[in-house]
C-alpha cells in the first residue's frame, strides 16, 4: 500500500494544476453537500469527541457522494440500506435504526478505515484518504483514481465498475471527490484546509509487528521438509538427465508405454522417441510428487516440464 509519505507530493502536483471539467455537476454536488452541512458536522463532532482527533466535517460529504449519491437512507460505508445487513464491501454492516440510523453508521464507517488513528489532517491527506477508502486499484494500475479525480482533468479515464471489477474503456461519468471539494471552497470560505509542505514532517508510517520466531520444534520440521524435498528435487533432475542423454531414433507407432506403479520409483524404461520419452519423465515425476510427504512443493517442476517438452518436441519438428 502506498503510504502518504510517498503520495503527498503527488497529490499536491495534481491538485494545483487540476481544472475542474463537469463544473455544473460539481456545484450542483457542492450545494447539496453544503444544504446537509450540519449533519456532516455532527458526525464529525460525534467522531472526533470519540477518539480525539481532528477529522474535518467536509471530508464527508464528497464520500457521502460517491458511495450513496447523498441518500441519508443508506449507509456511508458503500451506499446498502441502513435497515439490512450490508452485502456490498465492506459487507456485514449494519443493521441501523433509529432517529441518528446515519449518524452512527457513518461513524462505524469511518472507524472502520481507522480514521480515527490520524491526525493533523491537510489538504493532502484529505487525498490521500479518500483514494485509501476507495482502494488502491487505480494506483496499482498506474492511473489517477476516479473516485477522487473524475470531473477533473487528472482523470485519464478508466474505472471499477463493481468491487473489483476493471474497466479500462470506460468513463466516470459523476464527478470526483477532489472536484466536489474545490467548488464547496468556493461557496463556503470557513473551508480552508492547511496544505502540506516540504518542512513539515508527515505524521509517522506504523511500524512493522515484528513475526514471532517459530518454536524450534516447528523450525526442525521445515527444515526436515526442505531437505526432504531437495533430494527429490535432486532425484527428478538426475533422472530428466539420463532421459536426455538418450538416443532418440525414428518414432514409432507401435510403442505403448507402460503405466509405472506408486509410491516406489522404478528404474526408467527406454524410450525411441522424445515424444513419448516426455510422458515417461513425467510419470517419474508423480512418481516422487507421490513418495515424498512434501511433494506439493515439487508439482512446479511437472509444469516446467511439460513446457520443457512442448518445446524440445517444436524444435525436432522444425
Amino acid at each position: 500500500m502506498p503510504t502518504y509519505r510517498q503520495m503527498w507530493p503527488v497529490y499536491a502536483q495534481q491538485w494545483d494544476r487540476a481544472k475542474r471539467t463537469k463544473l455544473t455537476e460539481a456545484n450542483r454536488a457542492a450545494q447539496t453537500a453544503l444544504a446537509n452541512k450540519p449533519r456532516y458536522v455532527e458526525v464529525a463532532d460525534r467522531f472526533n469527541k470519540l477518539h480525539g482527533t481532528d477529522l474535518p466535517w467536509y471530508w464527508i460529504p464528497p464520500v457521502h457522494y460517491r458511495e450513496a449519491s447523498f441518500d441519508f437512507d443508506t449507509q456511508l460505508a458503500q451506499g446498502d440500506p441502513l435497515g439490512q445487513r450490508s452485502t456490498n464491501v465492506p459487507r456485514g454492516q449494519g443493521p441501523y435504526f433509529g432517529e441518528d440510523a446515519w449518524e452512527r453508521a457513518a461513524i462505524i464507517a469511518l472507524e472502520t478505515d481507522e480514521l480515527d488513528k490520524v491526525k493533523d489532517w491537510r489538504l493532502e491527506k484529505l487525498i490521500y484518504y479518500w483514494e485509501k477508502y476507495n482502494g488502491w486499484g487505480y494506483n496499482s494500475r498506474g492511473v489517477p483514481s476516479a473516485y477522487v479525480w473524475a470531473g477533473t482533468d487528472v482523470y485519464q479515464g478508466g474505472m471499477f465498475v463493481a468491487d473489483g471489477k476493471w474497466d479500462r474503456s470506460e468513463i466516470d461519468p459523476r464527478v470526483g471527490t477532489v472536484a466536489i471539494l474545490k467548488s464547496m471552497m468556493e461557496m463556503d470560505d470557513t473551508i480552508r484546509p492547511v496544505r502540506e509542505t516540504a518542512d513539515v514532517q508527515p505524521e509517522p508510517e506504523p511500524e512493522p509487528v515484528p513475526q514471532p520466531i517459530p518454536e524450534p520444534a516447528t523450525l526442525a520440521e521445515a527444515i526436515q521438509a526442505l531437505s526432504i524435498a531437495i533430494r527429490a528435487m535432486h532425484e527428478v533432475t538426475t533422472r530428466l538427465e539420463r532421459i536426455a542423454e538418450m538416443k532418440l531414433p525414428a518414432p514409432s507407432t507401435a510403442l505403448t508405454v507402460q503405466p509405472q506403479p506408486r509410491p516406489q520409483v522404478n528404474p526408467v524404461p527406454q524410450a525411441p522417441n522424445l515424444e513419448h520419452a516426455l510422458p515417461i519423465a513425467a510419470d517419474l515425476i508423480s512418481q516422487i510428487l507421490g513418495a515424498t510427504p512434501q511433494g506439493a512443493a515439487l508439482k512446479g517442476a511437472a509444469t516446467a516440464l511439460q513446457v520443457l517438452g512442448e518445446l524440445a518436441k517444436a524444435r525436432q519438428r522444425g
